[in-house]
């Protein structure tokens, strides 16, 4: 082990203020290794000051310190839940600040959690503290209930030599990692005149030059293989639309059977664009009128290109009506022919978990509970020659559901996400929520178009790069030549994407299974 089993670091045990500023000083540190501020190298040092906090702290301590932590970082980082309650609950300033605290209070526990059970953990030193550390991380933050799923690997997504690991892992690998690294260092730190034990140090430091090696080669092969693709010439529209949750009157100029995105799709189909992508976060009737059905077709006949779009549909079924979010593909004969009905819905926004499945409440409370029904199925869209799978709104944030979308038949796939962020105001979440799609472009080896009506849109290649990235906030359309291969895209994770977290789970529960049965021993023989 990195440190001699039996002894305390007396000398660098702090008092609970000089902890509790160690744990503050990591959340900010965390804080700002996201896109707010993405000083991303900073989270691979960020961790040290809460692992000085809990030294020689008992369980309850260590806790604490951890929420502390995960208060500062969650609550920073998620400010902009603010925004949220304001423009979706219509909560003014300062009440919706409460939104921010129960957010952090709520998901910052995970770093509370993590620092609970790797202390208790390691009192009973089933393994190096150097690996136990990030195995607990790992395993802590994969499990944990999060209203929006966030890793440690997310604000990672500048540093593509670190991300390129992730197409056999996941973006776990890359937690894995950052909490190796601190744990090393923090325990160079704590020990600098210890000897250490040098096969742990070895192999750990193995890890490391693997992992970095491999991102290094693996993304010089990507930039050279890349400039060889053959392009697709793809339109995207940010209409920077006014958020809501009405069917809003449609601009000056436009008509519900001319919509602002089709005359900006007109306009892209000029400038030679082979498919166009609009946003989600408009409400156009495709499927309530015939009248807006007809003229989409006869425009889309007109432009001779295809057109993935979103809208709110419906489906009745014995006399119910059931309501979806939809990704809908119009060919280039104005045909629909394939449509995606979103599976992850947003909890509290989308559905209503708990509540919203007791019967009688529903019934009482009639349309103020009108959830959405999720669709049950992946769904593949052959437009332009490419084959698209489609994503809404924050589905990209769950590593193995898109994973499952790409599959073994990956081929010639392009991850498509059409999203509405405006939700969140003015704010750094659009970057964010573009940071965490550039990971699922590494993970599954395949181009990704982030399509978003108030932006940041972008276009993100197998490796990480952006290859185009628009401005947030402003009404746009581009055309982008997309390097693309017919027989190109998939990764070891796309084919596995539970092989290595499950791994990871498994040995925590193998060291807890440990861990109780040394427990259950001492008080035995007691």
């Amino acid at each position: 082990m990195l440190i001699k089993p039996n002894q305390l670091a007396k000398t660098l045990e702090f008092g609970c203020f000089q902890s509790t500023i160690l744990s503050i000083v990591s959340g900010l540190l965390v804080m700002v290794s996201y896109p707010s501020f993405n000083l991303y190298l900073l989270e691979w040092i960020g961790l040290i000051p809460l692992l000085f906090a809990i030294e020689g702290k008992s369980l309850r301590q260590a806790y604490l310190f951890g929420l502390i932590t995960g208060l500062v970082a969650v609550g920073g980082g998620g400010y902009w839940m603010a925004n949220w309650a304001d423009l979706a609950f219509n909560v003014p300033f300062p009440l919706n600040v409460l939104f921010v605290i129960g957010f952090a209070f709520c998901f910052g526990q995970v770093f509370g959690v993590v620092t609970f059970v790797f202390q208790w953990l390691r009192q009973y030193k089933p393994i190096p503290e150097v690996l136990l550390f990030p195995i607990v991380q790992v395993s802590v933050f994969s499990m944990f209930p999060m209203l929006f799923d966030f890793y440690l690997g997310d604000a990672q997504s500048y540093f593509p030599a670190a991300i390129q690991g992730i197409e056999f892992t996941g973006v776990y690998g890359i937690d894995f990692v950052i909490s190796l690294v601190n744990i090393i260092v923090f325990n160079m730190i704590r020990w600098p005149k210890e000897p250490i034990y040098q096969p742990i140090l070895i192999g750990c430091l193995a890890i490391l030059i693997a992992w970095f090696g491999y991102g290094v080669w693996a993304l010089s092969q990507w930039d050279a293989d890349l400039r060889s693709w053959p392009k697709k010439r793809i339109g995207i529209i940010q209409p920077n639309r006014h958020v809501t949750l009405s069917r809003p009157i449609p601009e000056s100029g436009y008509s519900r059977i001319f919509p602002l995105e089709m005359g900006m799709s007109r306009d892209l189909a000029e400038k030679g664009a082979e498919i166009v992508f609009w946003p989600e976060g408009h409400f156009y009737g495709y499927a309530y009128w015939s009248a807006v059905r007809e003229a989409f077709k006869k425009h889309v006949q007109d432009m001779a290109i295809p057109v993935v779009f979103y809208d709110s549909t419906y489906k009745k079924i014995n006399r119910k009506k059931y309501l979806y979010n939809t990704s809908l593909l119009i060919d280039n004969n104005g045909e629909l022919t394939n449509t995606y009905y979103k599976v992850k819905l947003v909890p509290f926004s989308e559905y209503s978990p708990i509540v919203g499945t007791v019967s009688f409440i529903k019934n009482l409370l009639g349309d103020f509970l009108d959830d959405l029904t999720p669709g049950q199925h992946h769904k593949t869209f052959k437009a332009a020659g490419m084959r698209i799978v489609p994503k809404i709104c924050y589905e990209p944030l769950f590593p193995g559901f898109i994973a499952e979308a790409i599959g073994n038949d990956a081929d010639g796939k392009v991850l498509l996400v059409q999203s509405q962020d405006g939700w969140f105001g003015k704010s750094s979440q659009p970057e964010l929520h573009v940071a965490i799609s550039a990971l699922r472009a590494v993970e599954n080896r395949v181009p990704l178009v982030h399509v978003i009506n108030n932006g940041a849109s972008a276009v993100i290649l197998p490796n990480g790069r952006r290859l185009f990235r628009s401005k947030p906030f402003v009404r746009g359309a581009w055309v982008v030549d997309m390097p693309y291969d017919i027989k190109k895209g998939g990764s070891f994770y796309s084919r596995y994407p539970w092989l290595f977290i499950n791994f990871i789970r498994g040995i925590s529960f193998i060291l807890i299974l440990y861990s109780l049965n040394l427990l259950r021993l001492t008080r035995k023989r007691s």
